[in-house]
C-alpha cells in the first residue's frame, strides 16, 4: 500500500511538471514557406541578422547603417516611411514611420511600435531587434492578408536605451500622434521563453476580452500589468498611457542573463520566442485593425491563460464567488471530517499553525538563498544569472527538501485531515486578503483553492482520498507550476523568494496524496535541500 501511495504521489508531481514545462516552451518557429499571410519566424529572422550585426547606440555609425536598412524594408513593404525627428540630450534622433494604408482612412490607427536602438554592450538581437523585426514581418503578413478596415501605422523608435527618446517625441509632438487608436509595443528582457501580454492601459477589461474573444492572446494575466505598475520599469509604451493613448505591451523574459550583454546576438535568441512574439502582435493587429470599431475603456478584469491555452476572464468583483465556493466547500469538508472524528478542533487549529509555519520556512529559506548567492556575485549581476536553469532547479529542490521535512515533521504530530484542512484555511485566509488587497491578482489563489476544496468536500470522512483527488490535485499543480515559471522568469531570476508562495501552495494541494513520512522520508528531504542548495550555488561557476 504505501509502494502504490508513492507512485500516484510521484505519478501526480511529474505529470503536473511536465505539463507546466511543455506549456512553458515556446512554439515551434513557422518557416520561411509558410503561408503568407501567417507570421513566419525565419522570414523575421533575417532582419534580426541584419539589425543585430554589432552594438547601435544612438548616434552612432552602426545606428545609422540599421537605421538606413529599416528604411530600405519598409520601403520594400509598401510602409511609405518618414524620418520623424526626436530630441534628445545627446543631440538629435530620428523616428522611422511607416503606414499600411486602410479602407476607411479617418477611423483611429493601430500603431505597431518597437526600438531599433541597442545599448552599448550588446548587439540587441532580443532587446528590441525581435521585436523590430516582429513588427515587420506581421505588417508584411497584414499586407498579404487583404485590406483593413483601418490604417496599421509602424512606428520604429529611437532613443529608447536611454531615455525614451523617440517615443517622448512622437506621443508628445509628432502631427500623426492623432491618427493612433491603439498602441502595440514589442520589447524583450531575455533571449528566449513564451513571449506574454503584461501591461495593459488602465479601465483595459474591454481591450482584453475583445483580445480574448480573437483568439490574440496565449500567454496573459491581470497579475502582470498589476505588478509591472508597481515597479519603476518603463518601456516606450509609458508614454502613450501616460498621455492617454490605450496600448498593451508584449514581450519574453528567459535569458535574462543575456539581457544588455554582448550575448544578445542572433545565434543566441530563440527562434520560438520570436514566433511567439509575432504570432500574437499578429493576431492582435488583424483583430483590431478590422474590427468595425475599437474597444472602448471598461473596468480591469481578472484574467489569466490555462497552461498557455484559453483566457478565463471576468470582472473583479466574480472573484468574492469564486471564494465563497471555495469556503463553502471547506466548510463541508470541515464538518464531515469532525462528524467521523478524523479530527478535532484543536487539530485543525493546530494544522493552521503548521502550515503558516512551513509558509514562514520556505520564504527564510529562499531569500537566504538568494542573499547567498548575491553575495557571491559581489556588485556585478552577471555572475546571479547565469545558468538561470540549474539555478530555478536548485531552488526548487530546496524548496522540495524543506516541504519534505515539514511534513515528516508534522506527521508525527497531526492527523491528515488536520494538516489538509488547516492548510485550505490558511490557502483561504490569504486568498480573502489579496482579494481585498489586489483583487486583479487573488486568481492565483483562488483558483487552485477552488479545485482544492472541491476535492477535499469530496473525500472528507474517509481516511483515504476519493478518485477524483488526484485528477483535482494534478489540474491545480500544472497550473501552479506554470505561474511558478512564468514569475521566475519576470522576477526570481533576481530574487528566487518569489518561488516561495508557489511552494508553500504546492505543499497544501499535495498533503492530501501525501504519504506517511518514515525516517527514510526525512533523510530524502534533507538530501534534497542540500542537493538543492548546492545547485544553486553550482549556478554561480563562470
Amino acid at each position: 500500500m504505501a509502494l502504490k501511495a508513492w507512485a500516484a504521489f510521484a505519478g501526480v508531481v511529474g505529470l503536473a511538471l511536465a505539463i507546466a514545462v511543455l506549456a512553458l516552451r515556446p512554439p515551434s518557429p513557422a518557416s520561411a514557406n509558410a503561408p503568407a499571410e501567417q507570421f513566419s519566424a525565419a522570414r523575421a529572422f533575417a532582419d534580426v541578422a541584419a539589425i543585430a550585426q554589432r552594438p547601435h547606440p544612438i548616434r552612432s555609425p552602426e545606428q545609422a547603417r540599421v537605421r538606413d536598412y529599416l528604411f530600405g524594408r519598409m520601403v520594400s513593404l509598401g510602409l511609405a516611411p518618414r524620418l520623424r525627428p526626436a530630441a534628445s540630450d545627446q543631440g538629435g534622433l530620428f523616428n522611422l514611420l511607416g503606414v499600411l494604408p486602410g479602407a476607411d482612412r479617418a477611423s483611429p490607427a493601430v500603431l505597431l511600435m518597437a526600438h531599433f536602438d541597442s545599448v552599448p554592450a550588446g548587439p540587441g538581437a532580443a532587446d528590441d531587434g525581435a521585436g523590430v523585426a516582429a513588427v515587420l514581418e506581421a505588417a508584411r503578413a497584414l499586407q498579404a492578408s487583404g485590406p483593413r478596415g483601418r490604417d496599421v501605422m509602424v512606428l520604429l523608435t529611437d532613443g529608447e536605451e536611454p531615455g525614451l527618446y523617440g517615443a517622448k517625441a512622437f506621443f508628445s509632438g509628432d502631427p500623426l500622434r492623432g491618427h493612433v487608436g491603439v498602441v502595440i509595443n514589442l520589447e524583450a528582457r531575455g533571449n528566449r521563453g513564451r513571449a506574454v501580454m503584461f501591461e495593459t492601459h488602465r479601465q483595459g477589461g474591454a481591450m482584453v476580452g475583445f483580445l480574448t474573444r480573437a483568439g490574440a492572446l496565449s500567454g496573459a494575466s491581470s497579475l502582470m500589468p498589476d505588478l509591472y505598475r508597481r515597479l519603476p520599469n518603463d518601456t516606450d509604451l509609458t508614454e502613450a498611457l501616460t498621455r492617454g493613448y490605450p496600448g498593451i505591451n508584449f514581450a519574453f523574459f528567459n535569458g535574462f542573463d543575456a539581457y544588455h550583454r554582448p550575448s544578445d546576438t542572433p545565434g543566441n535568441l530563440d527562434p520560438g520566442s520570436l514566433q511567439s512574439i509575432g504570432a500574437q502582435v499578429l493576431a492582435a493587429a488583424r483583430a483590431l485593425a478590422t474590427a468595425p470599431a475599437l474597444p472602448g475603456r471598461a473596468p480591469d478584469q481578472v484574467y489569466a491563460d490555462i497552461l498557455g491555452g484559453p483566457i478565463l476572464h471576468y470582472p473583479a468583483a466574480a472573484g468574492w464567488l469564486v471564494l465563497g465556493l471555495a469556503v463553502v466547500l471547506i466548510g463541508m469538508a470541515a464538518w464531515r471530517e469532525l462528524a467521523t472524528k478524523q479530527t478535532g478542533i484543536a487539530g485543525i487549529a493546530a494544522g493552521v499553525g503548521a502550515v503558516l509555519g512551513l509558509v514562514i520556512v520556505l520564504a527564510m529559506a529562499l531569500i537566504g538563498d538568494g542573499m547567498l548567492r548575491g553575495r557571491l556575485a559581489g556588485p556585478h549581476l552577471a555572475p546571479f544569472l547565469r545558468h538561470a536553469g540549474e539555478a530555478l532547479t536548485g531552488a526548487a529542490l530546496l524548496a522540495a527538501g524543506l516541504a519534505t521535512l515539514w511534513l515528516w515533521s508534522a506527521q508525527k504530530a497531526l492527523r491528515p485531515a488536520s494538516l489538509s484542512l488547516g492548510g485550505l484555511k490558511v490557502l483561504a485566509l490569504f486568498a480573502i486578503l489579496l482579494q481585498l488587497a489586489a483583487p486583479l491578482d487573488a486568481f492565483m489563489l483562488a483558483w487552485p483553492l477552488l479545485l482544492a476544496a472541491a476535492a477535499a468536500a469530496h473525500h472528507a470522512g474517509s481516511a483515504r482520498p476519493s478518485p477524483i483527488t488526484a485528477p483535482f490535485v494534478l489540474v491545480a499543480l500544472a497550473q501552479l507550476f506554470y505561474w511558478a515559471g512564468l514569475f521566475y522568469a519576470l522576477a526570481g531570476q533576481e530574487s528566487p523568494a518569489v518561488l516561495a508562495p508557489f511552494a508553500a501552495v504546492a505543499t497544501v494541494l499535495l498533503l492530501p496524496l501525501a504519504p506517511r513520512l518514515g525516517r527514510p522520508g526525512a533523510f530524502g528531504g534533507a538530501a534534497l535541500a542540500v542537493l538543492g542548495l548546492a545547485l544553486s550555488l553550482v549556478a554561480m561557476r563562470p
